[in-house]
Order: C-alpha cells, then structure tokens, then sequence
C-alpha cells in the first residue's frame, strides 16, 4: 500500500476512535445522569443527524472538507461507517445489557483501528480479502482488552472478542460498523444469557 493511502487510514482510523470514545463515554455519563431512555435519544438524535449528512453528501454532492477528507470511495454514495456503527447501537441498546453494549462497541471503537493500522503497516500474511494475520491478531488482542475492562475477563469478554474478530476479519461486503457491534454484543449477551 501507498504511504499516503496508510497515512489516511490512520488518520481515519484515529478519528474514529476519538468520536467513537466521545459517543460511548457521553453515553455514560447521561446514562449515569438521567438514565436510559436519554442515552436512546442521544443516539437517536446522533443518527438522524449523521443519515441527515450522509443524505446531503451522496445525494445533494454537497462537499463537506473534513468528510471528503476521511472517507472512503463507496462512502460517498451511501452510509459512512459511523452511522451504521449508530444503528447497530440503537439495536443493541434494546436487546443487550448495557455493560455488553459499551464492551461492544470498545471493540468496535479499539479493535477495528487496531486491526486496520497493524494490518496496513506491518500485515505481511494475508487471511483473507485485505486481511492480514497481523491485523486479526491485532483485533482479538485489543477487542479482549476492551472487554476485559468493561466485563472483566470471564467466558462473556473471550467469546464477544472472538465473534468481533471473526466479524472484522470474514465480513466485506457489509459495513463492519455495524456487524462488529452487532455480532460481539449478541454473542457476548448470550454467553452472559447462558452463564446465568
């Protein structure tokens, strides 16, 4: 790869994770502030705004600088990651606990940076299409950690950092902002459901 294709993806990359810990944690604190029927809000208002943009690029070809600067070519024509990452959180939100959710959508934030930067700057062993070992190493190792601090290192954070890895690493033609969190929160929920 190009050296200013893996300085943008970087630099995507450290993006997400900025707006990703900003959403998660401003989701905490209103939780922790007026309980949950706010942070659904929140996360609603946040969607509707992001499809609003996401309208306005791909069908109004409005150029907004810092959006043309991150995105990638198929996300001109349609939803940017982020805002599926919002829907599948918005589900998540109804269908998990919310310990599962935040570690979820860590891993997303975490791990799906971890996987792209390793996998682009020192992937030499391909898995699968654009995937590399090193990058699904890179995404099991930090979506663990992400779990372990949120739900402790137990049989619910190894089994949600595994469906997350393998989410990351098998899925291509759907948007892994939103079968990461998805998969990881399911698969965490149900080993926590089947734990019980």
């Amino acid at each position: 790869m190009v050296k200013s294709d893996v300085r943008k993806e970087v630099e995507r990359k450290f993006v997400h994770v900025g707006i990703g810990l900003f959403i998660v944690l401003a989701g905490i604190r209103i939780e922790s502030t007026f309980g949950m029927a706010y942070v659904r809000w929140f996360l609603l208002a946040l969607t509707l705004i992001c499809v609003g943009i996401d309208f306005v690029i791909a069908d109004v070809h409005i150029k907004l600088p810092l959006y043309e600067r991150l995105q990638r070519r198929h996300e001109k024509h349609g939803l940017h990651g982020h805002t599926y990452a919002l829907l599948a959180f918005l589900v998540l939100l109804d269908v998990v606990e919310l310990p599962v959710l935040i570690a979820a959508s860590l891993m997303l934030v975490f791990g799906d940076a971890a996987a792209a930067v390793v996998g682009k700057i020192w992937g030499r062993h391909l898995l699968a299409e654009k995937k590399t070992w090193e990058g699904t190493i890179a995404m099991f190792m930090t979506s663990l950690v992400a779990g372990s601090i949120i739900l402790g290192l137990n049989s619910v954070s190894v089994s949600a950092a595994i469906a997350a890895t393998l989410a990351e690493a098998r899925v291509n033609k759907i948007n892994d902002g939103l079968v990461i969190p998805l998969v990881a929160g399911l698969v965490g929920q149900g080993v926590k459901w089947l734990m019980r």
